[in-house]
């Protein structure tokens, strides 16, 4: 029974990593459809630049940068450009479907769906155990306490339940709203980037296939767990 909750919850820890920072989005009253090509591109890059032989912490870093800044970018457009969340992160996902078919191409002893990964780190963060426990449910459980911590004991969550329940108000109150805003959809493209590393761990691959239709589970786990849709209201607990 034990080997059998530790394999479940080996399996939704990417979910889990991904719902964390969807929590955050949708407390601000936005959304993300792009979380699972984000994991996807993310994989596929690190990956990728492995294969060229450099460090593995530069290519580890290459993959979080990069979901990190096509987070960010999320936000800026929905901000400055005034763009509805729904159709800037329905655009991104498609730019980061692109993105991740054009890095998987031209890589010796790969096909261009997919590239192997044998870098001992990722494959631990992925799918080794500390104990009878794997090691990315360890890692989902500790961002989930952080953030949890986050949104109830810091100024940032305090911000982000004001923003989500009316960003007018928080404005008026002194609350740097786009910054806000931009913050969260950067920290989310972090969280999918380290759930894509997790994935290829997992996997032994990076595929570009990976992620497809998580953006359903994601919605799905954080509006079950009690966020609201409206905004100003969601529990990273209930996500997970």
């Amino acid at each position: 029974a034990v080997d059998n909750i530790c394999s479940i919850l080996k399996g939704m820890a990417s979910i889990g990593v991904m719902a964390i920072g969807m929590t955050l989005i949708i407390i601000i009253a936005g959304i993300d459809l792009s979380v699972g090509y984000l994991l996807a591109v993310a994989a596929i890059v690190t990956a990728r630049v492995l294969c060229f032989g450099v460090s593995p912490a530069l290519a580890i870093a290459s993959g979080l940068g990069l979901g990190v800044v096509l987070g960010a970018i999320n936000g800026l457009i929905i901000t400055r450009g005034k763009v509805n969340p729904f159709i800037t992160t329905l655009g991104m996902l498609s730019v980061a479907r692109g993105f991740s078919y054009f890095f998987a191409m031209g890589i010796k002893g790969s096909v261009a769906s997919n590239i192997p990964v044998t870098n001992g780190f990722i494959r631990f963060i992925g799918g080794e155990y500390v104990g009878p426990i794997p090691v990315p449910v360890i890692i989902m459980l500790v961002l989930v306490f952080l953030f949890a911590f986050l949104l109830k004991n810091t100024i940032l969550g305090r911000q982000i339940y004001a923003v989500g329940s009316n960003e007018e108000a928080a404005r008026l109150s002194g609350v740097n709203v786009t910054g806000v805003k931009i913050t969260v959809y950067a920290i989310t493209g972090g969280l999918c980037a380290l759930a894509g590393l997790m994935e290829a761990g997992l996997l032994s691959t990076a595929a570009t296939s990976a992620g497809t239709g998580a953006e359903l589970a994601v919605i799905a786990a954080v509006v079950i767990g009690g966020a609201s849709l409206m905004g100003g209201r969601g529990s990273i607990y209930g996500a997970v």
